[in-house]
């Protein structure tokens, strides 16, 4: 028959993780094997090659709003950015350019 009561149960945590100490955080996080990233606005965090990257989703509701800034349209307001806590978007045409707060432009394309 059916028997009420308490069943003790034991579970392992094998989750894979390691410490890492972040820059200019004083406890070090653990991390989940699988890298993740913070991104700026309009951009979403993909794994590429096992490295997180920020890049624009179609499926995205600022799909279009995300590939303006991609193409170098639209300038970044984000602190996150120039503080070093996202990472740098995937640009269209080049790198991302700090100094101008936004992606390279077509016309700024290295020639090869």
């Amino acid at each position: 028959g059916n028997r009420g009561g308490v069943q003790r149960l034991t579970f392992r945590n094998d989750t894979a993780c390691e410490c890492k100490t972040k820059p200019k955080v004083q406890k070090p996080t653990c991390q989940n094997s699988a890298p993740s990233c913070r991104c700026p606005k309009h951009f979403e965090s993909v794994i590429r090659s096992g490295q997180c990257v920020c890049d624009c989703i179609p499926s995205s509701a600022s799909y279009k709003a995300c590939r303006r800034y991609k193409r170098g349209k639209k300038f970044f307001t984000q602190t996150c950015l120039t503080d070093g806590k996202c990472t740098a978007p995937t640009c269209e045409y080049g790198p991302y350019l700090d100094s101008k707060n936004r992606c390279s432009r077509k016309s700024e394309r290295e020639k090869k």
